[in-house]
């Protein structure tokens, strides 16, 4: 039975145009990262966000490898994020992703035409900031608090042919705790 489903694998990646990559070389070119829920990587009010030392800092060590440079999707440019422990308003404790543009959002609700932005001491501490690696040296090593989140109804533009669909963003407020 194996032979057969394996004549059919062979066959499958020959219609492909690929060879067939089996036992331990298969492990190797599989290796995506796992899908995983948005809920683990999105903000919630309340959340307390402690951004990392920048990696320069000689007195903290232990942060220089929460600083990380990796495209967002395939063949796209890296982008540098901080991975900050957040503890919730229940105590819980995690590691999320912070991306200087969830501190710089500026949308434009799709029905009102109204902008909407990030608030709050952090964004004004940031406001004056040139360069992504600015905004990180004014916030880094500081605590950071998510509230009173909006939820922005936007479009999100299709590309690759497909069309423009309706979408929702959150903007949040940011003060340095």
């Amino acid at each position: 039975m194996f032979d057969a489903q394996k004549r059919r694998a062979e066959a499958t990646a020959i219609n492909n145009g690929k060879p067939l990559v089996s036992g331990e070389a298969a492990f190797a070119v599989d290796n995506k990262p796992r899908r995983r829920s948005l809920d683990a990587s999105t903000f919630h009010d309340g959340d307390k966000v402690q951004v990392p030392y920048l990696p320069t800092d000689t007195a903290h060590p232990e942060d220089k490898d929460k600083w990380l440079a990796l495209p967002i999707n395939k063949g796209g440019d890296p982008v540098l994020r901080a991975h900050c422990l957040c503890t919730d308003k229940d105590g819980k404790q995690s590691v999320k992703e912070l991306f200087c543009g969830t501190l710089c959002k500026f949308v434009r609700d799709r029905e009102t035409q109204v902008e909407v932005q990030t608030s709050g001491s952090a964004v004004d501490l940031i406001a004056d900031c040139e360069t992504n690696q600015e905004i990180w040296s004014k916030l880094a090593g500081k605590t950071l608090t998510f509230s009173n989140p909006k939820r922005v109804k936007t479009i999100i533009r299709g590309f690759n042919g497909r069309p423009d669909r309706e979408g929702e963003q959150t903007v949040w407020q940011i003060d340095v705790a």
